[in-house]
């Protein structure tokens, strides 16, 4: 019998599931624009900012933090 293919394995739910921080930095940076817009007098060009900001940001925190998690990973099998 083979198996069923409409069923997703484990491993394809894991990484549909997980995420870079793209959107809890979006709503960071978005929310910062918005202040700075409203210091500025300008909600529209400190949205656009912010929102750019937040895209930047997102993913560069993601790449660090897997380079950290790979890091301890190999310093923990230099250990033993």
């Amino acid at each position: 019998m083979k198996p069923d293919k409409s069923v997703p394995d484990n491993q394809a739910q894991k990484e549909a599931v997980s995420s870079n921080g793209i959107g809890s930095s979006l709503s960071i940076g978005l929310s910062l624009g918005v202040l700075i817009g409203i210091i500025i007098d300008d909600i529209g060009l400190g949205m656009m900012l912010g929102v750019a900001v937040g895209l930047c940001i997102g993913p560069a925190v993601g790449v660090l933090r897997k380079n950290q998690k790979t890091g301890e990973q190999t310093s923990d099998d230099e250990k033993q």
